[in-house]
């Protein structure tokens, strides 16, 4: 950061701040059809040395075209835009997306909107 230069009104940030976002809408420019919404989308996550870090499994109700790769891209994408590049570099090892096929698992799923205050709590004791 000592080494961003100075322009009258910007400031320089290590990495991308959590993003405020009114829907969980994400698309892949250039791709046909790669765009998704989360909001409804739901997760569950496995915690590592006291929570130090997690998987992540999301459960997503997309029934599109687009290939498993790129809709795992989008659902980092969105995972990213909630928490914020550093937290996600430090936070999560691995991302498994599941497409709604079927009946989903009901216990400990959690709205994707609400990942970041999730992991805030879970966390809580810590510094994030």
């Amino acid at each position: 950061m000592e080494a961003a230069p100075t322009f009258t009104g910007w400031h320089f940030l290590p990495a991308k701040p959590p993003k405020e976002l009114e829907q969980l809408t994400v698309e892949l420019p250039g791709i046909d059809d790669a765009k998704v919404c989360g909001d409804d989308w739901v997760y569950r996550l496995t915690s590592y040395n006291r929570m130090e870090f997690f998987d992540i499994e999301v459960f997503t109700d997309y029934a599109g075209s687009i290939s498993d790769s790129h809709l795992e891209l989008l659902t980092r994408q969105l995972i990213e835009c909630l928490v914020g590049e550093i937290h996600y570099l430090e936070k999560f090892a691995a991302v498994k997306v599941i497409r709604a096929s079927g009946v989903r698992p009901t216990e400990k799923l959690t709205a994707l909107p609400s990942l970041w205050r999730h992991i805030a709590h879970l966390q809580s004791g810590n510094s994030l």
